[in-house]
């Protein structure tokens, strides 16, 4: 008997943020969780560059509500920041029985993984060319990781591109890290407030569920209602579905030898965009399915040769 060629998984995909900062980051990473559960991705590191416990925490949480948990990276070396309502707000929620509404396994830094290790193992389980990050914050977490010895051989065999929000690229700080990067980079643009989260849906489109660490982010972020802007949900769109029909012809950045390329979402696609972002980050868990037996081809008989043969 012989085992069959593994088939190809989904793109999978790395994300990378400065959570807690904006409601943008959960909304892109629910988007991220629905994507995964439609089996059109795989969601295989989520680290967080922005230096709060409390940060990390809410993403352990939003991971294991959408039935995904993993390891959540986090940068730990500099200044740690001061707790946002983004993050208050979702972790104090409790049950009628007093027990906490979501489920966490982070409650101190040693529950955290370093991000650097993190994603470059995450990367090296990776098929060849079927790996994307997503950067949505500065790029901390990513430069540590490249510094890693034999980091960036593995960068350039496992991931297709790095896909970041034109915020993150903006940033004066990750200039530098943005030249040494070692392949192709695109900055997906939600033309900054041509398309954005409408509150009608977190009023609406989550409600199957009591409690939802994303509604509270957003509801805790600004008074409510107010529309949102969706960078890391543009990002996300764009590295799992690429060729799709929501971004404009590509815009080459000058300075970078055709390495770095913008595409922007197209106006003229903002209700199928929307139908998008608001059906599947809103969409019930599914559990991730556990991989059976490898599949096994039965060795066909031989014919028996002829007496006359």
């Amino acid at each position: 008997m012989q085992l069959t060629p593994e088939a190809r998984p989904p793109i999978g995909v790395v994300f990378d943020s400065d959570f807690g900062n904006s409601v943008d980051s959960a909304l892109g990473l629910g988007l991220l969780y629905g994507f995964d559960a439609r089996k059109e991705a795989r969601v295989v590191a989520v680290s967080v560059s922005n230096q709060n416990l409390k940060a990390a925490e809410l993403a352990d949480v939003i991971s294991h509500f959408y039935l995904r948990p993993s390891p959540i990276g986090l940068y730990a070396d500099g200044k740690w920041t001061g707790d946002t309502p983004i993050e208050t707000a979702p972790l104090a929620m409790q049950k009628e029985d007093g027990a906490s509404a979501f489920v966490s396994t982070i409650k101190k830094l040693n529950d955290t993984a370093d991000p650097a290790p993190l994603i470059r193992n995450a990367l090296t389980a990776q098929h060849d060319q079927n790996c994307v990050i997503i950067l949505a914050g500065p790029a901390v977490d990513l430069a540590a990781m490249l510094a890693l010895h034999g980091a960036k051989n593995i960068v350039v065999s496992k991931v297709r591109c790095l896909v970041t929000t034109e915020v993150a690229f903006a940033l004066p700080a990750s200039k530098r890290f943005f030249n040494e990067w070692p392949t192709p980079i695109v900055i997906a643009s939600d033309a900054r407030a041509a398309i954005v989260y409408p509150a009608s849906s977190v009023e609406s489109d989550f409600s199957w569920s009591p409690a939802h660490p994303i509604v509270a982010a957003y509801r805790a972020y600004r008074p409510m209602p107010y529309d949102a802007t969706v960078c890391s949900m543009a990002a996300v769109l764009y590295a799992v579905h690429p060729d799709s029909p929501y971004f404009k012809p590509p815009e080459s950045v000058p300075g970078f030898d055709g390495r770095v390329r913008k595409f922007i979402l197209d106006p003229a696609q903002k209700d199928a965009i929307l139908k998008v972002y608001t059906e599947i980050a809103s969409a019930r868990p599914v559990p991730r399915a556990r991989p059976g037996p490898p599949k096994v081809e039965e060795a066909k008989p031989e014919k028996a040769a002829g007496k006359n043969q």
